[in-house]
Parts: structure tokens; sequence; C-alpha cells
């Protein structure tokens, strides 16, 4: 061992020798290089020997030092002595100073190397063998920066055909080497670029050097770096940084790069910041796409559940801090509509566009997000307080005004928006919880608006599963109600006729809409005894009101037939066994069938024309959305088509908007079958629904489904219905009545 050691110093002093004279075996500046470049093999392991033997011995300390002067030339002396500029013999000195320094160490090795075990030697050769294996993993750019500082502590070669072949082998190296490496000084200009500049940056290394590095940052990152380089500047310790940043491509674009820079400042060898960097672009970009699809809905750019959830808890937190926060929850109605009517292409474009919607009402802080299907949520950050919540709210409706444009056609959406304030005493479930509530309570009203939840909506809102045997005890106790919503005559606002529909006052949930009860009578079977309590109870009323006169007088009626209904055997007598017992005429009773209640044809048409026959009219609800309502024209009795309101939702006084509803009351007049047009919701849609020549309607721009005694005041409240006198174009009562 010991003999090994004084062979390297023989072949360390012959490299000194040529690194002072380069010349003096005629083979210049190349051969200098290759025997530097062999030489740096010896030296490390001579450094990895000493490193093994000094531990914990009393030369660890002036180990210390000399493995300090060893990091020092690794780092930045090699590139004056090996790379392409250095001039020969300008580093002599420093080689000088190298020879001693590996004398010492040889010194030091010669002196252990008596007292040290024959173990410990074996236990630095498989040391020696590991750093090598480890060494060959370390990334080219890295082994290229290690091979060039080390190639100033080498100073030593056995031959020039290996010194040859360590300069190309390192020449290689440098040239392949896919990242930029650098040194910069403590004013923050290049003072060296590798090669692979030109590759990386598209920039000639040549044509950087003197340039400040702030002149290729992006503006966004210049504050991080520049804190990153004052703390380069004061690193004493030589530790390694690693960040991220943008950089500025020879072709005006900017390029992620990952850096890892450490400071040798106080190394006067090299007295810069050497910084090691790579294009990561395409990582990041990809990186970038993956966190934002796990965080966004697919559909509209929104953000996810995920996301608003995350949003949410933070938002909570910071109600610690004094800041107000508050979460919507958002039900688009009409969607299902939509969707079964024009496909599911046509419900996506709705909610597209109602995500715009959000989108354009809120800020930059707030978070809106697609919860699923049509529900939407929103997180306002740092809200102030209530009224600046319902402030958004009252912008989402007001922007809800303007029809969305779903694959060409126009439709008016709406929302129910249920808006909870942050609570100290409250999670973010149960702040979104609480919104739900609130909007819950919208919705049940079918109202377009909003509600702030507070706790007197907490009752009112509970799981709403009521059972076969609770509907038919409230078919017999009398627990069901009846609400009418008027159908007027567009020229002048008579009430001409009323739909007839059914609520459910239940014992435990409350007030129930139809759709919460009558999924359950139709599977149940109770539809149809449901149907003839709601026929009756609605010839009577409807018989009071004609028998006091003046606006009810001759008042038409519309109840809805089931498809089950409609197949159940003796409907025929049973109606008109109702219509006797009640008082009411035949000829102002109007059912109402979808073409749904048409799927058994050869039971369904002859029960209808059978109705019609003993004066019963016949109306076609939700005409337009499906696909053989033409051919039902032909083949029905039918009296009245009723225009769905998603064609009315269309009209934005276009042509465009305008043209299923217009050929459909085009239609209809030529046919003599009158059309009520659904879904009124304003006055503009009245108006143009009057130039097109509708003469009936309903809707909540008129009124909502109102209770008796409500309906009751309407009606005298309203002008009386002419009869029997209607000009040309005009609604007449007798007009509505035996348009058939």
């Amino acid at each position: 061992m010991l003999g090994e050691i004084r062979g390297q110093q023989d072949r360390i002093n012959d490299g000194v020798a040529y690194l002072v004279a380069p010349d003096a075996d005629g083979e210049g500046v190349a051969g200098a290089k290759s025997r530097t470049g062999r030489a740096l093999e010896d030296m490390d392991r001579l450094m990895l020997q000493y490193r093994r033997l000094v531990g914990g011995t009393a030369a660890a300390a002036d180990f210390g030092v000399l493995f300090g002067k060893w990091q020092a030339f690794d780092n930045g002396v090699r590139v004056q002595l090996l790379g392409e500029a250095a001039a020969p013999g300008q580093s002599a000195a420093a080689a000088q100073d190298l020879g001693a320094m590996t004398r010492a160490i040889t010194n030091a090795l010669e002196s252990l190397a008596e007292s040290e075990s024959a173990a410990a030697l074996a236990a630095a050769d498989a040391e020696r063998r590991a750093y090598r294996a480890t060494r060959t993993q370390l990334t080219v750019g890295l082994s290229a920066a290690l091979l060039l500082a080390a190639g100033i502590g080498v100073v030593a070669a056995r031959s020039r055909a290996a010194r040859r072949r360590a300069a190309a082998r390192f020449g290689a190296l440098v040239q392949a080497s896919a990242d930029v490496i650098a040194v910069v000084g403590a004013d923050g200009r290049h003072q060296y670029l590798s090669p692979s500049t030109e590759t990386v940056m598209g920039f000639r290394p040549d044509d950087l050097l003197g340039t400040h590095f702030a002149e290729f940052l992006h503006p966004d990152d210049a504050a991080r770096v520049h804190t990153l380089h004052a703390d380069l500047l004061s690193d004493t310790d030589q530790r390694e940084h690693r960040f991220e940043m943008r950089v500025r491509h020879a072709d005006g674009g900017w390029r992620w790069h990952e850096v890892v820079a450490r400071s040798l400042l106080h190394d006067p060898a090299i007295a810069g910041i050497v910084v090691n960097h790579r294009d990561i672009t395409e990582r990041r970009h990809f990186q970038d796409r993956l966190a934002y699809e796990a965080s966004h809905d697919a559909l509209t750019g929104l953000a996810n559940r995920t996301a608003f959830l995350a949003h949410l808890d933070r938002s909570v937190a910071g109600r610690a801090y004094g800041q107000q926060s508050a979460v919507m929850f958002i039900d688009l109605n009409g969607f299902k509509q939509v969707n079964d009517t024009w496909g599911h292409d046509a419900g996506d474009a709705l909610l597209v566009g109602f995500a715009k919607v959000l989108r354009d009402n809120t800020l930059g802080a707030d978070t809106a997000a697609r919860l699923g299907g049509d529900e939407f949520g929103i997180v306002l950050g740092n809200i102030g307080g209530p009224e600046n919540a319902e402030a958004v709210a009252r912008r989402i409706i007001a922007a809800l005004a303007d029809p969305i444009d779903v694959g060409g056609h126009r439709v008016h959406a709406r929302a129910s928006i249920g808006i909870a304030l942050s609570d100290p005493r409250c999670t973010a479930e149960e702040m979104l919880s609480q919104a739900d509530v609130a909007m819950y309570h919208v919705k049940r009203r079918k109202i377009n608006g909003w509600r702030c939840y507070d706790p007197s909506l907490a009752a009112e809102h509970t799981v709403v599963a009521p059972t076969a045997e609770e509907l038919f005890t409230a078919i017999q106790d009398d627990q069901l109600r009846l609400a009418y919503q008027p159908i007027v005559a567009l020229q002048d606002g008579a009430v001409l006729g009323v739909e007839a529909l059914v609520r459910w006052q239940h014992p435990t949930y409350g007030l129930l809409s139809p759709q919460e009860f009558l999924p359950l009578a139709d599977t149940s079977g109770l539809i149809v005894p449901l149907g003839e309590w709601v026929l009756r109870g609605a010839c009577a009323q409807v018989a009071g009101w004609q028998r006091r006169g003046g606006s009810g007088a001759g008042l038409a009626l519309n109840v809805n037939l089931s498809p089950r209904q409609l197949a159940e055997p003796g409907l025929t007598e049973r109606v008109l066994a109702i219509v006797a017992d009640t008082g009411f005429a035949a000829g102002d009773l109007i059912l109402e069938i979808t073409e749904n209640a048409l799927a058994d044809e050869e039971k369904a048409i002859p029960v209808l024309r059978d109705l019609h026959d003993h004066g019963v009219r016949i109306a076609l609800d939700d005409f337009g959305t499906g696909y053989s309502s033409l051919r039902y024209l032909s083949d029905l009795p039918v009296d009245v088509l009723k225009l769905d309101r998603c064609f009315v939702a269309e009209l934005d006084g276009t042509p465009t908007g305008s043209a299923v509803a217009e050929a459909v009351i085009r239609l209809s007049r030529s046919l003599n079958i009158d059309t009520i047009a659904e879904g009124v919701e304003d006055a503009a849609q009245a108006t143009e629904l009057t130039l097109l020549g509708s003469r009936l309607a309903q809707g909540y721009h008129f009124a909502e489904p109102l209770e008796p005694a409500a309906f009751t005041a309407m009606l005298d409240a309203t002008p009386t219905a002419r009869r029997g006198h209607a000009e040309p174009g005009e609604a007449g009562h007798d007009e509505f009545r035996e348009a058939a």
C-alpha cells in the first residue's frame, strides 16, 4: 500500500512539471491537458484513501483543511487549466500549490500507513471501489463539472497515450452535456458558460459572458430569484440550492429550468457561484396539465368538487383571523328538460353557458365550481357581510335574463341559489349543508332567486321519502291540496282558463311539490285514485267560480291525465260521472296528455276519441319535444296544443329565436287548433308571442300556481272575459272553449 502511495507521488510530481512547462516534451498544450486529465483519477484515489484513513484520528483536522482546498479546485480552477480558452502555463502557480498539497497528503498517508491496520487499508480499498461505482451514476452535466474541477488538482500521468485518452474523454463529456454549467460573479454577471448553452438557451456562450442573469428572468420569477441570489451571496457553507424558474430563450419564448446553485464566492480560485441548470419545460407543462385536470371540471373548466372543498376549508380557516367568507350552493333549473328535449350536447352547452355566467360574475379570488350534474357552488372569500354575498347572487340572476345559446336554441336558464356565511362554530361541511338547505327553500318555491340560510330553514329541510302507505292515507284523509295557475288572453290579460296542480301537505315533511311524490304515485298505482281526487276537486272548485259569474263565468279547466290513468279500463265513465256529480260542463274540461301517454296507441286513442265525443277536449302537452308529435295531430282528436316552455325560452326578438314557436302557432291556426304558450317568464316573451299570433299563455309572468283564495282575488281583479264576440286575432272566451 505504501509503495503504491509513493508511486502516485512520483506521477503527481511528473504532472506538475507538465502543468508548469507544457511544451517541455514538445506536445504543447494538448499534451499538458491530456496528462492533467489522466491525473484526475489518481487524485480521486488519493483523496478517498486519505478520507478513510484519517477518520477519527488526530490528522482529521489537517485533512479538513486539505479537503477544503480540493473542493475549491474541483469547482472552478479547472476551467482555467482545462477549458478551451485556457492558455499554456497561465496557472502555473496554482499547479505548484496543488503539487504541494498532494505532497502533504502523501506525507500524511505515509505516516498513517504504518500505524493503521491492514483492515483499515482494506476498508479504504473497498470504499474506493464503491465510490467509483457511485460516481458513474451522476448526470453527464454534473460529471463534466466534477471532471473540470478536479483537473487543477491532478499532477501526475503515467504515459502520453493515457493523457491523450483522458483529454479526449473529458472533451466529449463537456460537449455532450445536456446541462448548462455556468459561473456567476457576486455582481450577478456571467463569468463562464459551457458549450451546451447554445443548445439549451439558443445563445452562443461567448455572447453571454458579462451579461447579468436578471436579463434572462421571467418577470414573475425575478423577485424570488433575486432573493435566492442574495442568500447565495451570504452563504459560506457551500450549501446546494435547488429551485425552478423561467428563462428567456433566444427565440423570445420562455423555458422552465431546474437549477442547482452553490456559492464558491469565498474560494479565491473561483470567486463565483457555480450554477447547473437544465430545460424542464415539457415536464413542467405535463405536471401543470395533470394538476389542472385533477382540480377542474373537464366540461365547464370550473373548479371541481375536490378543489372547491379545499378552497372552502381554507376560507373557513380564515374566519379565525376575522375574515368573513360565504358559500353558495346553486341548482340550475330546467337542465333535465333541455337534456331530454334536444339531447346531451344541448345539455352540455347549457352547463358551459351557465358556467360562463358564474365566471363573469365572480372575482378572481373566488372559486366557482361544478359540483356534479346541474349543481354548482361558489366560495366567496373575505366577503365582508351577507349584503355582499347577496349582491353576487343578484348579479348572477340578472345575467340569466339573457338567453343562453344551446346548439342553435336560445334558452332562458333559471337558478336557485342558497347562501351560507362562515361561522366560528361551523365546519366547511356544515356551511355547505346550510347553503344546500337555503337553496332547497328557493327551489321548492319555484322561483329564480336566492336565500341566505337562517336556523328557521333547518326544520323545513328534511330528506323527503314518503311511502306509498302515507300517500294512500293522504288521499283518504284530505292531505292533498290543489293550486291553480291561470291561463290568460295575451291581448288584454283576461283569465280564460286555469290548470289544476296538486300539492301534498305532508304531516312530517310539510308542503310537497308534485315532483316529490308523483313518481311514487305512478309506480305504486296510486296515480289512478290520486288523479280522480284531483279531477273531482278541481271540477267542483272551478264550477264554483263559474257560478260566481264575472271573470269566472265559463272558466275552462285543464287537468293532467297520466299514462297509467289512460290505460285504466272505464276511464270515460269515471270522468263523466265526476263531471256530472260536480255540476261541471264537460265542454269546459280539457284533459292534458303527453306523448308518453300514447305508448299503447291501440288502447289510448279510442279512449281519447270516446272522451272527445262526450264533449271533453284534449290538449297535447309539451308539444314539439317528441319525435312523433306531428303524426298525432292527424290521429288524435286534439283541441289544444301547449307550446313547450323550452321554445318560449328561445324567444329573443330574432327570427332564429322565434322560428319554432312561430311554426307551431301557424300550424295550429291552420288546423283550427288553439295554442297555449307555457313558461312565459317576462313581458318581452309575452309581447313577442302576441306578435307571432299566439292568443293564450301561462307562466310566472302572469302568476305562479295559486291557492283557491288567491286565485279568487285574481279573478276579481282581472278584466271580464268577452264571450261570443271576439274579433279576428283576439282571445275571446268562447274561442278558447269552442276552438275545436
